[in-house]
């Protein structure tokens, strides 16, 4: 999956620019509960999306969370647009950060997959599908009310006890050797560079 260093997939998280505006987890929960041995929402949850060489990762992995969190409040799974997201997202170029994609969820919504599907290559930002009326009162209706940022690992651990969150990595090349056989992710080793960034 990786010849000479280069990746075949496209990574498409960058960092997000630190924003002191930001609500922070820790700040803003009660203190640590006790956190399980084991959590899993693989049965809550809909088919593993596939980017390929695409770098929206974000709208991916924010679109797989709101299908749980719709889910979750009307008991129907209701799919939705990846694509509308990260067709509108500000940056130009492969990739979208992800506090653009929170402030999207918040303040734009996410239209339902079947008013404007589709993975492909996203040349511009310009999409007239994902511009229809229909798509932007439909996304109007899906909004998410808040976001908080996590910022370790007890973050994580104790805001996954409420429901699948999203989460950035770096990527290097032991992603594809083992890690493509088994699913585990080794740490890199010593000298090893990083190819890109990943959002889950």
């Amino acid at each position: 999956m990786c010849e000479k260093n280069k990746p075949v997939y496209s990574f498409g998280w960058l960092k997000s620019p630190k924003d002191i505006r930001d609500y922070k987890y820790s700040l803003l929960v009660a203190p640590p509960r006790t956190i399980p041995t084991k959590l899993s929402y693989r049965s809550e949850m809909g088919s593993i999306f596939d980017q390929g060489e695409v770098g929206a990762c974000v709208a991916f992995a924010c679109a797989n969370m709101k299908n749980w969190q719709e889910w979750k409040e009307s008991g129907l799974f209701i799919p939705m647009s990846q694509r509308c997201m990260y067709s509108r997202r500000p940056n130009a170029g492969d990739g979208m950060y992800p506090i653009d994609a929170m402030k999207m969820l918040k303040n734009f919504g996410m239209c339902k997959e079947e008013l404007c599907m589709g993975k492909w290559y996203y040349p511009t930002n310009s999409d007239d599908v994902c511009d229809a009326p229909e798509v932007i009162s439909d996304a109007a209706l899906h909004k998410v009310k808040s976001y908080v940022q996590l910022e370790s690992v007890t973050d994580i651990k104790n805001a996954l006890q409420d429901g699948p969150v999203t989460i950035a990595v770096p990527v290097f090349n032991g992603w594809f050797g083992t890690a493509a056989v088994n699913g585990h992710i080794p740490m890199p080793s010593s000298g090893e560079s990083m190819l890109g960034g990943h959002m889950i």
